[in-house]
This record gives structure tokens, sequence and C-alpha cells, in this order.
């Protein structure tokens, strides 16, 4: 049998955990023994009744991960959803009961892609020496229709590997107004940025005879001077997934609210971070927005 340069790995972090009916955190530390390229959330739940998708993603109100040097991941499982449907180019998988009914079982799971290119590709993921931990706060039974809920965290990467950097996400939650907007981003061990992933409450679809949809250009700036910028609209023709066989509610439709922009996402490279750096945003509405900055951060 060849010699491979890398052991592959794959275990569980948190395993079967029950959640709280009226929610809780949930806390883990990631391996301390090899590199991990992304996380497997699983959640098995029962139902108390028809289940919406947005109740069924409100069981997992937030993910975070940290580090010994600050917080380089915080996304919603809403957000973790769609992120992951453009990113991988497939839905995530919640197994479809054919009855939306009491105590029939759902089990969702989600992936966190500290790796841009795939869980097994080698050039990035979270290094040992950052201590990484990992911070899930679960919604309630109420909020997903649900009960009998459990989750359980699989760490996937492998042993022997030292990358330079993983991708980094985190959110910046703000109120848009109808012009420019200039987002600061987080520099910290930030070598670059790989891309941009922009919730926006008006989708770019949402058009009436006034030409204000959500989000009109996405780019990026130094101190206010647009270096690049792209449309939304036609980055969903260039980056979002497409799934024809969409549930009765049309999630296989693409979510206009939501758009990917690829700074060097899909091959591993990345805008060099200098001072200054904004995420731009050509803003048709004055409302509630998230953007999330995709980082190359340093494994330090």
């Amino acid at each position: 049998m060849p010699s491979l340069p890398y052991r592959p790995r794959i275990t569980q972090i948190i395993g079967d955990k029950s959640i709280a009916a009226g929610g809780e955190t949930i806390n883990a530390d990631l391996p301390s023994e090899y590199t991990v390229t992304g996380l497997l959330i699983t959640q098995k739940k029962v139902q108390t009744g028809a289940v919406s998708l947005a109740q069924q993603l409100a069981s997992l109100d937030q993910f975070e991960m940290v580090t010994r040097s600050g917080g380089p991941w915080k996304i919603s499982g809403a957000d973790l959803f769609y992120f992951n449907r453009d990113l991988l180019g497939k839905e995530p998988h919640i197994s479809q009961n054919s009855v939306d009914t009491n105590n029939h079982i759902i089990y969702e799971s989600l992936l966190v892609p500290f790796n841009p290119l795939g869980v097994w590709d080698t050039r990035f993921g979270v290094s040992p020496r950052t201590r990484g931990a990992v911070r899930l706060t679960m919604g309630t039974d109420t909020n997903s229709a649900c009960d009998d809920r459990t989750v359980t965290v699989a760490a996937i990467g492998y042993e022997g590997l030292n990358p330079a950097e993983y991708m980094g996400c985190f959110v910046d939650p703000f109120t848009s107004i109808a012009s420019d907007n200039f987002r600061d981003i987080q520099s910290d061990r930030v070598s670059g940025i790989m891309g941009v992933y922009h919730f926006q409450t008006t989708g770019v679809e949402d058009l009436t005879t006034t030409d204000a949809p959500g989000v009109k250009d996405i780019g990026w700036a130094v101190a206010k001077s647009v270096r690049e910028k792209v449309r939304a609209h036609g980055l969903q023709l260039l980056e979002s997934a497409w799934n024809t066989n969409a549930r009765a509610e049309a999630v296989g439709l693409p979510n206009s609210k939501y758009t990917l922009m690829n700074l060097g996402l899909r091959t591993g490279q990345y805008v060099p971070y200098t001072n200054n750096f904004q995420i731009y945003l050509n803003c048709g509405v004055a409302e509630a927005a998230r953007t999330h900055p995709l980082l190359a951060v340093r494994n330090e």
C-alpha cells in the first residue's frame, strides 16, 4: 500500500446531544491531533405538526467558531443553509417526509466549510495550534416546530496537515442605505478576502416599476474607492445553485435574497488584504441586511 502524506480523519466532537426544549448553548473543542477542514452538523428532530423550511432552520440559531486569537466564524443556521447551497452547488440534505404531521422524524445536515475547495482538499484548514472551539446556539422546540431534538457534530480533516490559512466567515448585520454602502472587515490575522456572501431583505428579483432591488452591485473597495464591482443579478446566474427538484415551498429555486461573490473562493486564491479594505454594496433599499466576508485567516 502506498504511503500517504496525510491521514484522513473524521470523528464526532459532539455525539447525539439532546437539545433542551427551551434552547441552549452547546460547546466543544476542535480536535487537538489533526487539522479540521470542515464540520458536519446533523440534527434529528421529531415533528409536532406541519414544519416549514424556515422553522427547520430555526433549530440552529447560530454557529460560532472561536480560537485563542479571536472569533473568525459566526453565522445563523438559515444563512449557513443557503451558503452551503451556493458554495457546494447542491441543496443541503434535509430528509423529507411524505406527510407533514406529528411524530414524523426529520434529519438535517449542514456543513461548516473551513476549506472552500472541499473537506478532502489540503490547501486550507483549522490547525490545532489555533486551539479552536465551537459554540452552537440552539433554538427552541416551539420555533422549530419539533421536539425530541438531538445534535451531532463531526470534525473532518487530515492528520499531519499544516496549512497556512483557513476560511473564516463572520456576520456583519447593518441597515443599508439606498445608495453606496461601505463595510469594514475584521482584519486580525487576515491574509485576504476570498469572497462575499450577502443577505438583503429585498431580493434582487423583487422588482416593481421602481428599480429598487435589495442590492444592485457587490464589490470591494479601499478607503471608499471602489476597485471591483459586479451586478448582483448576474451573480445569481454565475454562483447561485438552481435545484429543479424543489420542495413545494420552492427552496430549489434561486433565493434572490442571498448573493455570493467569488474573489478566489473556487480556486483557493484571494484578494490580498490591505489597510482600509471594505466590502462595497450598492443597495436599492434602506432595510435590514447581513453581509458575510469570506476571509483567508492565518493559523496563528
